[in-house]
C-alpha cells in the first residue's frame, strides 16, 4: 500500500490531489463514484472489493470516500488483482471513464 512503496506512495498521493480538482465543486460526488467502484468490483472482482473495503473500513464510516477511490487507482497502478487486462476486469476502463 502507500506506506510501503514510493511509486504507490506517489500514485496514492497525486490519486488525492487530481480527484480533489475533479470533485472540488461537489465533494458528495467522492461517496456517488466509490459507491459505483464498489457495486462494480462486488459483482466483478470479489477479492478486489474484499480487500478495499476492509482497507477503507474506517475511511468509509468517517465519510472519507475518497480513500475507497485512490485505494482502487492504486491497486490498477500495482496490478495486484485489479489488472484491466485480465478477463474478470473487462469493462472497468468503461466504468471508471464513465464515473468521471
Amino acid at each position: 500500500m502507500a506506506k510501503d512503496d514510493m511509486l504507490e506512495t506517489r500514485t496514492h498521493e497525486q490519486a488525492h490531489e487530481v480527484l480533489d480538482e475533479i470533485f472540488k465543486n461537489n465533494p458528495q460526488a467522492f461517496k456517488i463514484v466509490a459507491q459505483q467502484i464498489l457495486n462494480y468490483l462486488e459483482k466483478n472482482n470479489k477479492p478486489l472489493y474484499d480487500r478495499i473495503v476492509n482497507e477503507s473500513k474506517a475511511d468509509m464510516k468517517d465519510g472519507k470516500w475518497d480513500e475507497v477511490i485512490v485505494r482502487f487507482m492504486e491497486s490498477v497502478a500495482e496490478n495486484n488483482g485489479s489488472s484491466l487486462k485480465s478477463d474478470k476486469n473487462k469493462g472497468v476502463g468503461a466504468v471508471m471513464a464513465f464515473l468521471f
